[in-house]
């Protein structure tokens, strides 16, 4: 979000502008080549919608600018955020140059990644071509207003031009190659809000420009990442739901539309960035008009940024938002990120703000927001090795076994909090859920992998049995039955009767 159009935002909020962004993934009728195949695995099943924040508590104090990772202690801070749902994704808006103009290469904010891994979230990143200061001074960010409130705006350039010129392979390679290595899914909102007119990607803030040369460098940069082999990375676009810019059948001012910033092929989910007004209207009357030209994309729609100001308004606007989009109103929204900060000169977007956060966490509660618990390993107490997708298989119905402990993938498990500590299980390698096969109620019935359907087959209610080693027992939801090793097969994996013993306990090593 840029501050250059905060009044514009505020004029807005008497009746129309709220900033609704979404985070995404591939999902719908038009999986038209294997990049959006393997991302329709992970959009989340069962109707659900994945949740996520963008925290960064003081995030004004940051030098330089998008840089600083943000601590533990700051996701902490409003914990009524996460008291029903850890969220999913966490967001990060890393800026391709830094303050003095140089690039800011991907090791510089690679810790902010990795900070989000170790929390069990998706990093979810708003990759900005810009940063650069016209003053080139590092320790003034352009948020912060320069020296003496003159100011220190940023230095502007045709992205689009310069990306189609080859000027930035150096860093798009650079940034493809860091996050393939990451080994876990990434998502990137490439060019967001390129129909706002303020960012330097976007074709209307440049003379001559058009949308088929931002579809063209969008193309660009994608194909840079599928050269490198960065197949862990999903790209989508969130619009700004409010703008004059133009069309490609039209002049400046009929407002661009979704098939302008569409880019077929090359983007796994589409978005809006929405900002709710404190003071009037609801959530849908900023998404109705734009919903059925991003689901027509058969892509699913993913909530980028989202927040509403304070204001008498703003509980009922929060409430208007959890039931259009848990009501089967919106059934491509899969997806969202709070933007939960207290922006200076803005707006105090933050969930906690006005005591909201007790309503918000109610909210919350309904089971189709889906959070993250973690990312781990599963160690068996009874034999000391890992759950293990055999054969590091991405197959469906490929049987779940227990092998050596390897820190592999196939080793590798995201537990999503249903609600109520009913887990899903879905394995790193394959982005496919821990199944019962067939759905059995019997004892023996073997584990594999399936595609995630969100039935009562894939979902384990976890039973904490000591929090300091995180030792715990998983039970199958449609049977009551326990995750079992049964060491004299295989090892087999398998459901039995829960029985207290070692073959059912596993211990969550953090991944």
């Amino acid at each position: 979000m840029n501050n250059k159009i905060s009044k514009r935002y505020f004029s807005d909020f008497k009746g129309k502008t709220v900033l609704f962004a979404v985070c995404g993934f591939v999902l719908g009728n038009l999986l038209l080549d294997a990049s959006l195949v393997e991302a329709q695995s992970l959009a989340p099943a069962g109707g659900r919608v994945l949740t996520g924040a963008f925290v960064d508590r003081d995030w004004s104090d940051a030098n330089p600018c998008g840089d600083k990772v943000t601590q533990d202690w700051e996701w902490n801070d409003n914990k009524q955020w996460y008291g029903n749902v850890y969220p999913y994704f966490g967001k990060i808006f890393p800026e391709v140059f830094r303050p003095d103009g140089s690039k800011n290469w991907y090791a510089n904010w690679q810790p902010e990644i990795a900070r989000i891994k170790s929390q069990g979230r998706v990093p979810y990143i708003n990759l900005e071509f810009h940063g650069e200061l016209q003053r080139h001074n590092n320790a003034e960010c352009w948020h912060l207003g320069g020296t003496g409130g003159n100011g220190n705006d940023r230095v502007t350039h045709n992205i689009i031009r310069e990306i189609l010129n080859g000027n930035h392979n150096d860093i798009i390679d650079n940034v493809a190659y860091g996050l393939k290595a990451e080994k876990v899914p990434v998502l990137i909102d490439l060019f967001h809000e390129a129909n706002g007119g303020w960012y330097d990607w976007s074709p209307c803030k440049h003379q001559g420009e058009t949308w088929a040369s931002f579809r063209a460098a969008y193309q660009y940069v994608v194909n840079r990442f599928r050269a490198v082999g960065a197949t862990n990375v999903k790209f989508g676009q969130s619009v700004w739901p409010s703008s004059g810019c133009w069309t490609d059948a039209g002049p400046w001012g009929t407002g661009a539309v979704t098939a302008d910033m569409y880019v077929p092929g090359y983007m796994d989910w589409i978005g809006i960035d929405i900002y709710g007004s404190g003071t009037t209207g609801v959530f849908t009357d900023l998404l109705d008009p734009w919903y059925n030209g991003l689901a027509g994309t058969g892509l699913p729609v993913v909530i980028g940024e989202m927040a509403v100001s304070p204001g008498p308004n703003k509980a009922n606007w929060m409430t208007s938002f959890a039931n259009a989009v848990t009501s089967g109103r919106y059934p491509a929204v899969k997806a969202f990120n709070w933007f939960d900060i207290n922006k200076p000169g803005e707006a105090d977007w933050r969930i906690s703000e006005g005591g909201n956060g007790p309503l918000f966490d109610s909210l919350m509660s309904n089971p189709k927001f889906t959070g993250s618990f973690g990312t781990f390993e599963l160690k068996n107490k009874a034999n000391n090795q890992c759950l293990d997708i055999t054969a590091a298989s991405t197959a469906d119905s490929a049987k779940v076994q227990t092998y050596a402990c390897n820190g592999t993938a196939a080793q590798t498990f995201t537990l999503a909090d249903l609600g109520n500590y009913n887990m899903e299980l879905r394995a790193l390698n394959s982005l496919k859920c821990v199944d019962v096969a067939g759905g059995s109620a019997v004892d023996g019935a073997q584990i594999q992998q399936y595609t995630c359907n969100a039935s009562n087959a894939q979902v384990w209610k976890m039973r904490v049995i000591n929090w300091a080693t995180l030792e715990v027992e998983l039970s199958a939801a449609n049977s009551n039955k326990c995750l079992d090793v049964d060491n004299g097969v295989g090892p087999k994996v398998q459901q039995w009767y829960c029985t207290s013993g070692s073959a059912q306990r596993f211990f969550l090593n953090k991944r």
